[in-house]
């Protein structure tokens, strides 16, 4: 197959995995056998000088994002390497190929299309960790949604990926977002252009809605100009729709009904988080990654320890009761 450009030395490209607003993802493979992961951002530099604002900019926000991986954390895709592409002069990102489905993936056939609440919770604490820890190091995703998330086969962890928006200058973002952004999982302040923590927290809120709803509050209709401002407007205006009855209409048909109604008992906590995450003005979320996963751990915590002094299922006091019977038989026999 022919290469529609060349990356850069010592990197092949090997074709497109996903092309959007924000730019292209691509297949790489390093001298050797080592597959990598590369985003392309749309906007090409020219002049790789102080005097290139977009220059500037990409080497700025790349600097952060490698602090982000000074820490290692099995949350986040790790950041290998960037530069400017040699053919076409694009910004890129190598980053480490993560084999597995994204979080849009496990949510079409043959998947469910809900997720479990003990597996929602799992992704719960698993992305917030990633959030915690790229806010500490004040970096900020800019482009939550479930496609930018993994499950990671080898190791069954739910990984945060794709960091290009975050790399892209505040003007660069703004028109990518107005363009082509994922508009399902925008906050309302990214309408006027702003990022903020909050901002992540709220495509979390989103993500999280859609694996417990089996959809997103605002779907998307068609790709026109006035539905994504009909569900711009909705992020701004309206209130989410009840999760749980979205959550009803959405169980899946092969399930036992008993499984359906442990199902429905979503904890009081996780929905309350959600609709905090989603809340209309920043200052009302979750101020960041790190008070997000701070909540989660101790209520999921708590959620857990209950658990285990629930009262035991009627067979389990009848299989204690049969064996109380036949030790008492057992007494009158001695």
């Amino acid at each position: 197959m022919a290469k529609v450009f060349t990356i850069t030395e010592g990197l092949e490209n090997m074709g497109a995995l996903k092309t959007g607003g924000q730019g292209s993802v691509y297949k790489a493979r390093r001298r050797g056998e080592i597959i990598t992961a590369v985003k392309l951002l749309p906007t090409p530099i020219h002049s790789e000088s102080d005097q290139d604002k977009n220059f500037t900019s990409f080497q700025n926000e790349v600097k952060k994002l490698k602090k982000v991986n000074e820490e290692p954390n099995p949350n986040v895709v790790k950041i290998l390497s960037s530069g400017i592409t040699d053919s076409g002069s694009f910004p890129f990102i190598e980053m480490e190929f993560i084999e597995g489905p994204d979080m849009e993936e496990l949510l079409k056939p043959p998947h469910d299309p809900i997720f479990t609440i003990k597996e929602a919770i799992k992704v719960a604490e698993q992305l917030s960790h990633a959030l915690g820890h790229c806010h500490r190091l004040d970096v900020k995703h800019g482009d939550m949604k479930s496609n930018n998330v993994k499950f990671n086969k080898h190791t069954g962890n739910y990984m945060l990926i794709d960091f290009g928006l975050s790399a892209m200058s505040d003007e660069q973002r703004r028109t990518s977002l107005r363009h082509a952004g994922a508009i399902e999982f925008m906050a309302p302040e990214q309408s006027a252009g702003q990022l903020l923590f909050q901002t992540d927290i709220y495509g979390f809120g989103v993500i999280l809605f859609e694996l417990l709803a089996g959809q997103v509050p605002f779907p998307l209709t068609d790709g026109s100009e006035s539905a994504r401002n009909l569900v711009m407007i909705s992020h701004m205006e309206q209130q989410p729709p009840d999760l749980k009855e979205l959550r009803r209409r959405n169980l899946p048909d092969n399930w036992p009904s008993e499984k359906k109604e442990r199902e429905m008992q979503v904890p009081d906590w996780l929905l309350s988080m959600i609709y905090r995450c989603l809340r209309k003005k920043p200052e009302e979320r979750f101020a960041n990654g790190i008070e997000l996963h701070n909540y989660i751990f101790v209520n999921s915590v708590n959620t857990v320890t209950r658990s285990q002094f629930d009262a035991p299922p009627e067979s389990a006091w009848q299989q204690q009761a049969e064996r109380l019977v036949k030790e008492k038989q057992q007494l009158q026999q001695q």
